[in-house]
């Protein structure tokens, strides 16, 4: 991987040691995955905007991390890893006071917010931050302005949690100012943030949980650090549409986790997009949302009405009995075909089947001794109009199993549709492994994800 952390472990020693440590320790730690040929005035600007929320100060960026982002492209450069230098601003600024740029960023925000939103952050604006920061140089703030900050803001009764907007805010204004004169930029086209460039989800999520999360809210930092960043964070958020979120709805699956989850997370995911697109690092893409459940082949579910109509069939044809070891046993064609008298112990309403253990249910007792005693009890249980002894073929029962659908009028089912319908009751009941390894089927994520939309909330 053509990544930081990979250039900075080819440097020359010698290069590292005319380099800050402490900055180019903190670049490597945390973000060393940067790929340098998708690094670019986004990947760049992003990065600053973190540091700064780490109680980095504009001047300290420039001077010590800035400085170290040139080396590590330069390496790049030198390995091949990229064919040039991204074109990257100067951060070469004049003073940024906060009374010059106040009004024009509320003007700005006013239109990417709530009306509660600005309405808050305008009077904190005015209140408290004009008159303590009005001349204070933005480029400076840091760590420690901010902590002594809230010491004096908490000794004069204020609360933490009313605390935690005014930082949020001084973070903001300096990001419009920079924001501002980086589109003024003579180059800015090849500057802006937004061309062609993936907007990847696990910058966005962390961004949005770090600046724009009015809540301190556990559960939701837990949904998406633990289970959406590892799974999907390097997702282009530009491109979450139906067909990504059926396949994140399977990748959950895989993973242990139900509907419940999966719905939380397109809320989520629906959040972050908006937050995307209201701080203008995407434009308005696919409206996240739930997909619609999709008819998939074996996962034709029974009517009530149909089911009734196949349990009454009362006809006597002997392969009525390859319809119910499919729906009430779900038992696979294979099985089917092979299975034995010597399988089943009808007094106990047990089969062992392929190593497990199968509940016969009650309806099927009386036609199961009917075939025992048409065909003898030795032997295969399904057998051919001709009553051979060996094993009919799975062209058989599939034939069978047409020939009395369309004499219901169900021509759409399948023997697997009889299987998955049994599966999903089985799901009422049981847990997602019990039920898997009732079904037969030796990996339970594979059942979790074909079953996912039928799996009871964790």
């Amino acid at each position: 991987m053509y990544d930081i952390r990979s250039a900075v472990q080819a440097m020359d020693p010698r290069q590292i040691s005319d380099l800050p440590e402490g900055p180019l320790r903190q670049i490597t730690s945390l973000y060393g995955h940067y790929r340098l040929d998708y690094f670019d005035q986004a990947a760049l600007e992003d990065m600053r905007q973190r540091l700064s929320r780490k109680g980095v100060s504009f001047h300290q960026f420039c001077g010590d991390y800035l400085p170290v982002i040139h080396a590590v492209l330069r390496e790049g450069l030198k390995l091949g890893w990229i064919s040039k230098m991204p074109p990257l601003f100067s951060y070469d600024l004049p003073a940024i006071f906060l009374s010059d740029y106040a009004e024009a960023w509320l003007d700005d925000y006013q239109d990417k917010s709530t009306a509660e939103t600005f309405g808050r952050y305008d009077r904190l604006l005015k209140r408290e931050l004009i008159p303590r920061f009005g001349q204070t140089d933005l480029r400076e703030l840091d760590g420690a302005m901010v902590s002594q900050f809230k010491e004096e803001y908490l000794a004069a009764g204020g609360g933490a949690k009313g605390f935690q907007f005014l930082p949020r805010i001084l973070y903001f204004i300096l990001d419009f100012a920079v924001g501002q004169a980086i589109s003024s930029a003579p180059n800015s086209r090849e500057l802006d943030p937004n061309a062609g460039r993936p907007i990847w989800l696990k910058d966005v999520a962390l961004r949005w949980m770090n600046e724009e999360m009015e809540f301190d809210d556990p559960e939701v930092k837990k949904q998406i650090e633990e289970i959406m960043l590892p799974l999907i964070g390097w997702t282009d958020l530009k491109k979450i549409g139906q067909r990504k979120l059926r396949e994140y709805k399977s990748l959950l699956a895989r993973n242990g986790y139900g509907n419940q989850v999966f719905r939380s997370q397109v809320d989520l995911l629906a959040q972050i997009q908006h937050y995307a697109v209201e701080q203008m690092l995407m434009e308005s893409g696919p409206k996240v949302r739930a997909p619609k459940r999709k008819r998939m082949v074996g996962l034709n579910r029974l009517s009530p009405k149909d089911a009734a109509e196949l349990m009454n069939d009362n006809s006597k044809n002997p392969d009525l009995v390859i319809i119910h070891l499919a729906w009430q046993m779900g038992l696979k064609n294979q099985e089917i075909r092979s299975l034995r008298w010597s399988d089943l112990d009808l007094e106990k309403q047990t089969a062992e089947v392929s190593g497990r253990t199968i509940p016969i249910p009650d309806k099927m007792i009386p036609m199961l001794n009917d075939l025992k005693r048409c065909n003898g009890e030795h032997g295969f249980v399904v057998l051919s109009a001709q009553k051979k002894t060996s094993p009919i073929s799975i062209n058989y029962i599939n034939k069978a199993a047409k020939k009395i659908f369309r004499r219901h009028g169900l021509e759409q089912l399948t023997p697997e549709d009889l299987r998955s319908d049994y599966a999903i009751r089985l799901l009422q009941d049981h847990s997602p492994e019990e039920a898997a390894r009732q079904c037969g089927y030796q990996d339970p994520a594979e059942f979790s994800v074909k079953f996912v939309d039928y799996i009871s909330p964790q």
